[in-house]
């Protein structure tokens, strides 16, 4: 038998192990590409899915971007933000938050919320939004029932680890009639919670809006009543007004000492650096033992 049957032989024989690999070779050279390497941070089951389907913002409304991270369950406490190209070309970053503070026992449902700050320029903004494992600190979220009990057991229970993971999703949005306005008003307020210390001392912690820019400051009013409009906010009393120092998504905290006893309903605004103040947060209710 001739060495180039031998060669054949050998080839048809290891068909069956090596299938579409190409080890079996005459020495020319493959019209294939090779194979790019898989990653274990790219090889993942995650999906990330823009959730907000405006792709158009006309002044004043709020630029803003929902998305969802989820495999086979929601994901929290990921890592993810968006970079952002303007119609200039000047690049900047966004943050994206789940919005999960102290106290809260609901989840997020996997749902991360971003917002561009001030925008000085009209037409089209390219967006590559991107979210991963959060070096190791990503969480599969516990399911949830109407059952407060049943939810109280579930949190107590250790969470699970995603694993890891990297995703992205480009996407473009245009804006109107920004440039040469003021900033749009700062995003309301829907995180806002409270803590009673031993003192009396009421710990207010909230995310600061994630267009709120720099130098922003809050005012945080309180009444014997619901805080829920623009009319009961301006019947309140003053509480404190303060500079913001968390940055935008970040958690920002205030300790008041000097609330009237009883019970007491609180709120907060926020205002930009042009001014421009946001609507009424959530209220929060302390009574005080």
């Amino acid at each position: 038998m001739s060495a180039t049957c031998l060669v054949l032989v050998a080839c048809l024989a290891a068909i069956p192990q090596l299938m579409a690999a190409s080890s079996c070779s005459s020495g020319a050279p493959s019209d294939r590409e090779p194979a790019a390497p898989t990653s274990p941070a790219t090889a993942s089951p995650v999906d990330l899915t823009l959730e907000s389907g405006q792709r158009e913002f006309r002044y004043p409304d709020p630029v803003t971007l929902r998305v969802s991270l989820r495999g086979p369950k929601p994901i929290s406490e990921a890592s993810v933000h968006g970079v952002v190209t303007a119609p200039s070309g000047n690049i900047f970053t966004i943050p994206f938050t789940d919005h999960i503070l102290p106290g809260w026992t609901l989840p997020a449902g996997g749902f991360y919320l971003g917002a561009l700050p001030r925008i000085d320029e009209d037409g089209r903004y390219a967006v590559t939004i991107r979210a991963d494992d959060n070096e190791g600190k990503a969480r599969v979220l516990r399911p949830f029932t109407a059952d407060s009990r049943e939810n109280e057991a579930l949190r107590q229970q250790p969470s699970t680890a995603t694993g890891s993971f990297r995703v992205e999703i480009e996407i473009d949005i245009d804006a109107v009639g920004y440039a040469g306005n003021p900033a749009p008003p700062p995003l309301r307020i829907t995180t806002l919670y409270a803590e009673v210390d031993s003192e009396r001392c009421v710990h207010l912690f909230w995310q600061a809006p994630l267009n709120l820019g720099d130098s922003g400051s809050y005012a945080i009013r309180h009444a014997p009543s619901r805080l829920t409009s623009e009319g009961a906010w301006a019947r309140a009393s003053t509480a404190a007004m303060g500079t913001y120092t968390a940055g935008p998504g970040e958690t920002q905290t205030h300790v008041s000492c000097d609330l009237d006893g009883g019970s007491v309903y609180l709120a907060v605004k926020s205002t930009n650096r042009d001014g421009v103040a946001s609507v009424v947060s959530n209220d929060y209710h302390v009574v005080f033992e």
